[in-house]
């Protein structure tokens, strides 16, 4: 087995830290045409928390470094944004302090989060019974994705968004007008200093 494949086990790592990094910074280069700098921060610490978790992951499972494990890799960039990014979109869209959108995030967007990760494991758990150590591989890759992503979506972003949302501007439509509209109430011009 070695001689046939040392060549390929040679390159792995590098292919995979490569693969990875490319991936990652084409989807946070992409997020940062959407959303604020210290949002698409947050997500990337999620993305790093994912990856990592499943690099433990791996070495608790027994899954070797390998093509199979490379492509799971490279998958949970794309699912561990997903759980991410509909929860920092709501987030920034939502009013009050950081407490009170986190909360509304979670309220608005959670469940749907959720379901998304039940249906993605409703889609990957007859792998879990199959003769091949590969379709096994994914298996276990993949179910580990989605927990972790599901932790870093429901879990990890509002909670970091609630400590460093003072510095996320809200995006609510309206919420600038209405700040104007009272100042004027008031008797002031409506314009600030």
């Amino acid at each position: 087995y070695f001689f046939i494949f040392s060549d390929r086990d040679a390159t792995v790592v590098r292919l995979i830290t490569g693969t990875l990094l490319s991936a990652a910074g084409a989807v946070l280069a992409v997020l940062l045409l959407f959303l604020h700098v210290t949002t698409v921060l947050l997500i990337a610490i999620g993305i790093a928390a994912v990856d990592g978790g499943l690099f433990i992951t791996m070495a608790f499972w027994d899954v070797p470094l390998d093509v199979g494990s490379f492509i799971c890799l490279a998958i949970a960039i794309g699912l561990s944004v997903d759980y991410v990014v509909h929860l920092a979109h709501a987030f920034e869209h939502a009013r009050g302090d950081a407490a009170e959108r986190a909360i509304g995030a979670l309220d608005e967007i959670g469940s749907a989060v959720a379901k998304g990760g039940a249906s993605t494991f409703l889609g990957i758990v007859l792998l879990a019974g199959s003769e091949s150590e590969i379709f096994r591989i994914f298996f276990k890759m993949l179910v580990a994705t989605v927990v972790l992503g599901l932790l870093t979506g429901l879990v990890y972003f509002p909670a970091a968004a609630t400590l460093v949302g003072r510095w996320i501007p809200s995006k609510a439509h309206g919420a600038d007008d209405r700040a104007a509209r009272d100042q004027t109430a008031r008797g002031g011009s409506g314009v600030g200093l």
